[in-house]
């Protein structure tokens, strides 16, 4: 048997009240199974983005404890470890199945363009050149990103302890 839930609204409660059963595909639900909430209260879970990224205190609470700091940037840490190897075996692939080139040698130029070098092996076909081009416009904004994953707790700690005194003043 489902349950279902509505949001609260006057008219909804009246119409409901007005009628015993609720029928769906073919089957007649009882009243008593449906739940009202304000829609304030409804809570349709955090999206996969928000379970993945690391969630800051409002202004308006406590600085976090050293220890659940750390905690928040290792998770920040994992998550930039995470893009960097992604962005690592995207370039070794493309370097791999474009230029044909050896394992190792795709490793090396995709982890020398992320690292803001340069490639090592110069790309010889049309593809290979404009994969090189394009992963390198990425891995300039790859590491834009890394950094801000990385400093983001950082900074919001710095500014929330700076907030945090001058309200104390």
């Amino acid at each position: 048997m489902r349950t279902y839930t509505l949001t609260y609204s006057e008219e909804i409660e009246a119409a409901v009240n007005a009628v015993a059963a609720i029928e769906h595909h073919g089957v007649c639900y009882p009243l008593t199974r449906l739940a009202f909430y304000e829609p304030s209260s409804l809570n349709h879970g955090p999206s996969a983005m928000k379970k993945l990224l690391p969630e800051f205190e409002h202004h308006a609470q406590p600085v976090i404890p050293a220890e659940r700091f750390m905690v928040r940037l290792a998770h920040s840490g994992a998550i930039a470890f995470a893009l960097i190897i992604v962005s690592l075996l995207v370039g070794m692939a493309g370097y791999r199945w474009l230029e044909g080139l050896a394992w190792i040698d795709t490793f090396l130029n995709a982890a020398m363009l992320l690292g803001g070098m340069g490639p090592i092996h110069t790309p010889v076909t049309e593809g290979g050149k404009l994969f090189a081009g394009l992963y390198a416009l990425y891995c300039g904004l790859a590491v834009i990103l890394v950094a801000g994953v990385i400093l983001a707790p950082i900074a919001h700690r710095i500014l929330h302890r700076f907030h945090m005194e001058s309200r104390e003043r």
